[in-house]
């Protein structure tokens, strides 16, 4: 299709042949409209290089029908227009043409135009608005994928009209090389619904090679990454290997190109594929080096802002529902995840999850939005942020240099969403795990801490786990250093993200094993981070002392709320609590309380310390003042039910 189309509006019959006629004969495709609304709809819905529209589409003789200028003005701002009229008025020339980006390109009248001029005319405005490069030649590096492009970003779009849809993406990128006389695609390096990420390696005339990165979608999400790109990423912030080239858009589509000054385009890969058969001081060492090579310069400008509410942020950025919205739709999820699993129960507090004859019990995450209690106030470091830090944003070279890709997330934010978003990626999509309770133990682990500079401990967890947890101290260590030591805010942004992710659940009736293993991981993440968002540290003390242990429902009351336990926290509060203000050595605890064989190749029993730690924070108003449970070093553990003086 390699000819441009031109939108023909005219209310006057015989005037619209004439026109048709002389430009189809001169060698371009015309569509005509003969009122506002026929152009309207094909400026909305067809494949348009140019619109040449009569100023009065509606009345002819109505001096004040400017229904021809109100469409230049208000539809498709990618396609250039011409505004043409028997009824020339200063007002109207002056009207059409005011503004840096003018609805129309230029103002003809029709007893003064020949046929040759307006030809002129529109070869002009074709060269310099539209400026398509026929000659380019596209080659792709897999099958041509324009058509499928078009489909997934425009799902709406009918089956028939799809070819006209893939053609516009094509002009998109006869645009964006406009100088070049090659081009060859790669394989997409990322995508989501809004837009695609490419590589795309370009000849000049004279064979001279340069790589780019293409971001190219549909027009209003590509705009904004262009926007924040101009307005945020400045070259002074680092992005030493990516400069914008330039952009191009049509009517619904749009592109940028970064030029590319890494090593090897070809053979660099996402993070989510470079971190599969490499070797985890490798991973870890990408980590390093996106920190502190690539975005540490963008964090020069932080500051911090105290008594600052990140909730409302927050979910804008992540585009969660309005708070009263959220405990509905957290139910929702876990009622269809409970429906379809079988693995899986809930009440109206508590989700309990069956793991091979052990039922875990864990808080529901609806609760804090059900109290509407959730938000949190402090100082957290503020500065410009890259907002879409993940396994798909961060592109690895053959010499292990970092890039960023993705700048439409660009902002002024909490510094450490940088942060809570590749932990995120790093805990849900470069290695899931398959078995639920090796979820929980991971989930249990990574937030057994209680600073974000403390190291999580590996030690018995199986070796994917533990992988994980090397790359997450990596990331925690990384945001301590450069975005703040805000443990519980880094908390909630957590639990935050998995939430976002939990509520993406497709709405369809049925899903696959693989989506509901994916999304019960996801729910159980989710939960374990709700205990220390419903409360401040522990329980909320109200007035009743001590801590009672319940035996008929294997629970405890604590300052006289009720703690959930979960089978294996029982049995070690039971034993604790029947040996009170004694110390219970570490052996007896394991073989006497939980009846199962002591590793003395393990004399720390890691273990029995994450079930402690676990235990501690639930039971303890603050788990670093401990008033109840006690660490005797060395040795074991001491209960005082009655407590002691924090």
């Amino acid at each position: 299709m390699n000819q441009f189309c031109l939108l023909w509006a005219d209310n006057t019959p015989e005037s619209l042949a004439l026109y048709s006629e002389f430009f189809h004969n001169a060698g371009y495709h015309i569509l005509t409209a003969t009122n506002a609304e026929e152009a309207r709809l094909a400026l909305r819905q067809r494949r348009i290089h140019l619109a040449v529209l009569d100023m009065r589409l509606e009345r002819e003789e109505d001096d004040k029908d400017m229904s021809g200028y109100n469409i230049a003005r208000t539809e498709a701002p990618g396609i250039p227009k011409i505004i043409l009229t028997a009824w020339p008025s200063l007002r109207d020339a002056v009207q059409s043409l005011k503004g840096t980006t003018p609805p129309a390109v230029e103002y003809l009248t029709k007893p003064e135009t020949t046929l040759e001029m307006l030809h002129t005319a529109v070869q002009q405005a074709l060269a310099q608005y539209a400026r398509i490069n026929w000659q380019l030649t596209i080659q792709w590096q897999t099958a041509p994928a324009f058509l499928q492009m078009a489909q997934w970003l425009t799902p709406e779009t009918p089956t028939t009209e799809l070819p006209e849809r893939a053609a516009e993406l094509e002009d998109v990128f006869r645009k964006l090389f406009y100088d070049y006389a090659q081009i060859s695609i790669g394989p997409a390096l990322t995508f989501t619904p809004e837009h695609f990420i490419l590589p795309v390696y370009a000849f000049t005339p004279q064979g001279v090679e340069s790589r780019h990165i293409v971001s190219f979608g549909l027009r209003t999400a590509v705009q904004t990454e262009n926007s924040q790109y101009e307005k945020l990423v400045p070259q002074r912030f680092g992005i030493k290997n990516i400069g914008k080239l330039h952009t191009a858009d049509t009517a619904r589509f749009a592109a940028i190109a970064y030029t590319f000054m890494g090593d090897d385009l070809a053979a660099s890969q996402t993070l989510r594929f470079f971190s599969q058969n490499r070797p985890a001081a490798e991973v870890t060492a990408v980590i390093h080096a996106l920190y502190t090579q690539n975005l540490a310069a963008w964090y020069e400008t932080a500051v911090p802002q105290p008594d600052h509410d990140l909730l409302p942020f927050v979910q804008s950025w992540l585009h969660l529902p309005p708070p009263p919205e959220m405990a509905g739709r957290i139910r929702q999820v876990a009622d269809t995840l409970a429906a379809q699993t079988g693995r899986l129960s809930a009440t109206a507090t508590t989700l309990h999850f069956h793991l091979d004859g052990e039922t875990l019990i864990l808080p529901h995450p609806a609760l804090c939005w059900d109290a509407e209690d959730f938000a949190w106030q402090g100082e957290a470091v503020w500065g410009v942020t890259h907002g879409r830090v993940n396994a798909d944003t961060i592109l690895v070279d053959r010499k292990q240099q970092v890039w960023l890709l993705d700048f439409a997330g660009v902002n002024w934010a909490p510094l450490l969403i940088d942060f809570v978003t590749l932990e995120t990626a790093v805990t849900h999509d470069l290695f899931p795990l398959r078995e639920l309770h090796h979820v929980h133990a991971l989930q249990e682990r990574l937030w057994q801490p209680l600073q974000l500079d403390e190291p999580i401990p590996t030690a018995d967890l199986p070796p994917e786990a533990a992988h994980i947890v090397n790359l997450v101290n990596q990331v925690r260590q990384e945001a301590a250093r450069l975005a703040g030591c805000d443990w519980r805010a880094y908390r909630e942004m957590a639990y935050l993200c998995s939430l976002a992710r939990l509520l993406s659940l497709p709405p369809q009736p049925y899903h696959t094993s693989q989506t509901l293993a994916a999304w019960h991981h996801l729910l159980l993440a989710t939960a374990v981070l709700t205990p220390p968002l419903t409360a401040t540290a522990g329980p909320i003390s109200t007035g009743e002392p001590g801590l009672r242990l319940d035996e008929v429902n294997k629970s405890a009351w604590v300052e006289g709320q009720q703690i959930e336990l979960t089978t294996q926290e029982y049995d070690i509060m039971a034993y604790l609590y029947a040996h009170a203000g004694q110390l219970c050595e570490r052996h007896d605890i394991v073989e006497k309380g939980l009846h199962e064989p002591y590793d003395y190749h393990d004399p720390e029993q890691s273990r029995l310390n994450s079930a402690m730690s676990r235990l501690r924070r639930k039971i303890e108003p603050d788990a670093r003042q401990p008033r109840y449970l006690f660490t005797v070093h060395g040795r074991g553990y001491r209960l005082h039910p009655d407590g002691l003086p924090s």
